[in-house]
């Protein structure tokens, strides 16, 4: 499911940014990218830390205010400290960008989530919370039995 988050976010992305005069057209699939990326981390950042009721009302569309909501005020941050190594921005430059565009683009990816289309049935929050839920979980677990526990057992 991450992967179709990813999808979603690069798309609108790539549909901001082509054509615009602060990105270079050579640039827009690294920054794209960024944004999916930083988009992903804030989803696994608010399972990871049990904010799952926050991320929940988030993309159940509850949120008033995105650019206001602790979860893409996250998102935004990882993404504008990405864009001054793709673009050559500035610190305020790229928080301002960031600051414009990442609401409109998770604005669509709620749309998604809250849609009752068939083509959008895949964007279920439970489904996305068990799968990341489930996906941090083994990662944690290979992280304990091929460091800790396996250093402890002279593997």
């Amino acid at each position: 499911m991450l992967d179709q988050i990813m999808n979603v976010v690069k798309d609108q992305a790539m549909g901001q940014l082509m054509g615009s005069a602060d990105i270079p057209n050579d640039s827009a699939d690294a920054v794209a990218g960024a944004a999916g990326d930083s988009v992903v981390d804030g989803i696994k950042g608010a399972l990871g830390s049990g904010d799952i009721s926050g991320l929940s009302s988030l993309l159940g569309g509850n949120a008033s205010d995105l650019g206001s909501n602790s979860i893409v005020q996250g998102m935004i941050s990882n993404f504008a400290g990405k864009l001054p190594g793709l673009t050559g921005m500035g610190g305020d430059a790229s928080s301002s960008f960031a600051g414009s565009m990442l609401p409109g683009i998770i604005q669509s990816l709620i749309s998604k989530f809250t849609s009752s289309a068939p083509a959008d049935s895949a964007f279920d929050a439970n489904s996305l919370m068990a799968s990341v839920g489930s996906n941090m979980l083994a990662d944690k677990a290979k992280d304990l039995l091929g460091g800790g526990l396996g250093n402890l057992l002279g593997k």
